[in-house]
């Protein structure tokens, strides 16, 4: 790993480098194809996360709920996504929803709804320094929180998830614990297939970013919605790939920790 790239990574969050996964496991995959204008719009309400020019250092959200480092080479605001090319020099389009940039100076306008302070000011991630009025973010931010240390879901999503279950001990795994209670969209907005197995807003799990029902991704059994290995923090060992061997609940249909049991196979 080079040492330009390993500043560019640690500039761009002020965490550890370890903290990120930045290597995806299949670089042939195809790139998520774009919905339409009229179906992003239900999902804007928490991933419009400040500007985003071509040139910017961002981190895309992949099919496997992880995040990796890349650089905007194009932006299409009609489709809103961009052209980003990844670390391996492959460059696949990210719907916008899905990318995460960095604040180079305190915001003044709110991440979310780009309306300015209200009757408080707005409270900035400790990491991505975006600024955010406290019902915008999901969950709301609660009166006593310490402006000085906060940190956004976002940034404790890029920091605890991981390949084989999200990170279950520190003060990243209790925080992620707390804000999997809620999802960040309307998960009866979604329009799936009649299998249940995709979405036309490209949107699971706790984080709302893209997936693939068959690589390492567990269905709720009440509401349906599929979650990545990566960003479930119930895990023992990891998703073999295929394998749908479980009964899983969500964090927010448990109203607490996922619960998990394997199926009883016999041959």
């Amino acid at each position: 790993m080079c040492r330009d790239y390993v500043h560019r990574l640690q500039r761009f969050l002020s965490i550890q480098v370890l903290s990120f996964s930045i290597f995806k496991e299949d670089t042939t995959q195809k790139s998520p194809s774009s919905p339409s204008p009229l179906l992003y719009l239900s999902l804007s309400l928490l991933f419009r996360m400040g500007g985003v020019s071509e040139g910017d250092d961002v981190l895309a959200r992949w099919s496997d709920g992880l995040l990796y480092l890349g650089n905007v080479k194009r932006v299409n605001g009609v489709k809103q996504c961009c052209l980003v090319r990844f670390e391996d020099n492959s460059e696949f389009w990210v719907l916008r929803k899905d990318i995460h940039s960095f604040s180079v100076g305190v915001e003044e306008v709110c991440c979310v709804c780009d309306a300015p302070p209200l009757k408080e000011p707005l409270i900035n991630c400790l990491k991505c320094r975006h600024g955010y009025h406290p019902e915008c973010h999901t969950p709301s931010i609660e009166p006593e929180a310490d402006s000085n240390s906060w940190i956004c879901r976002q940034c404790v999503f890029a920091v605890a998830t991981k390949r084989g279950g999200a990170i279950k001990r520190g003060r990243f795994a209790r925080l992620m614990q707390i804000m999997k209670l809620r999802l960040p969209y309307q998960l009866s907005s979604l329009d799936w297939d009649p299998q249940h197995l995709t979405n036309q807003q490209q949107c699971y799990c706790y984080c709302a970013g893209p997936g693939e029902w068959n690589l390492k991704m567990l269905q709720c059994g009440s509401c349906g919605q599929w979650f990545h290995e990566a960003c479930t923090q119930c895990l023992t060992k990891p998703l073999l790939y295929g394998d749908r061997f479980y009964e899983f609940q969500c964090s927010v249909c448990a109203s607490g920790p996922e619960t998990i049991q394997r199926l009883p196979m016999s041959w």
